[in-house]
């Protein structure tokens, strides 16, 4: 019998829908100097496409205190910013970037975990990464996230007034979303604090994931990934 969708996300794991698949995985370290703004490790990935990167970093090892990216440590003491230290993941055809912003008064080490997926624009196949996984390779002792609906939308130019692309999902809920913005090179998370990064944001409600795309922004594609969970 077909999936009861108002069930789905009750359940840990559900096998009626698709679980995400992870496509590559790197963890790192790099050193960023004080006073360093844009301080770039560069990790080729070897896949036949850009990867939708995610993951989080930290200033320890042990990852007992870790940012997403695009975040850190709050208050800034430096003026008119945010963090300290931020990092930002991102990818382009060939590697995967961390960037790192240090306004510290001292040298700090950044410790980085990245996650890719493959965008619905490719079909290639991949090897499997289980082997750099820990143990289980499923457990429900923890939530898996329900896959719903991924692809991608090619969002326009705009010119002195922001522009809103809906992508409907009729769930009723306001759910998990993720999303990614690309340029002719590379392509980032959504609300990425890069420089190089697009000013497009995403917001979800009951019915829709809306991108908007702000003032004078070139033709981009959008990707993302909807899920049951809320």
């Amino acid at each position: 019998m077909p999936a009861i969708l108002a069930n789905a996300r009750k359940f840990l794991a559900n096998s009626d829908y698709p679980f995400d698949k992870v496509v590559y995985l790197k963890t790192g370290s790099y050193t960023v100097p004080n006073n360093t703004i844009g301080q770039t490790v560069t990790i080729p990935h070897g896949l036949p496409f850009t990867p939708l990167i995610g993951g989080n970093w930290a200033l320890m090892p042990s990852f007992t205190v870790a940012y997403e990216y695009s975040t850190g440590p709050f208050p800034s003491s430096a003026a008119g910013y945010l963090f300290d230290t931020r990092a930002n993941a991102y990818a382009d055809a060939t590697n995967v970037y961390v960037s790192t912003d240090n306004l510290n008064p001292s040298a700090k080490t950044v410790y980085y975990r990245i996650f890719g997926f493959q965008p619905s624009t490719s079909d290639a196949d991949v090897p499997g990464i289980a082997s750099q996984g820990d143990s289980f390779l499923f457990n429900t002792d923890f939530n898996y996230t329900k896959l719903y609906l991924s692809g991608f939308v090619d969002t326009p130019a705009t010119t002195d007034l922001s522009v809103n692309v809906p992508i409907a999902h009729g769930l009723g809920y306001i759910p998990q979303v993720s999303a990614w913005v690309s340029n002719a090179t590379y392509i980032f998370p959504v609300g990425s604090s890069h420089s190089f990064a697009s000013s497009t944001l995403a917001s979800a409600n009951g019915s829709h994931l809306n991108f908007t795309i702000k003032p004078f922004n070139d033709a981009q594609r959008a990707h993302y990934r909807i899920y049951l969970d809320s």
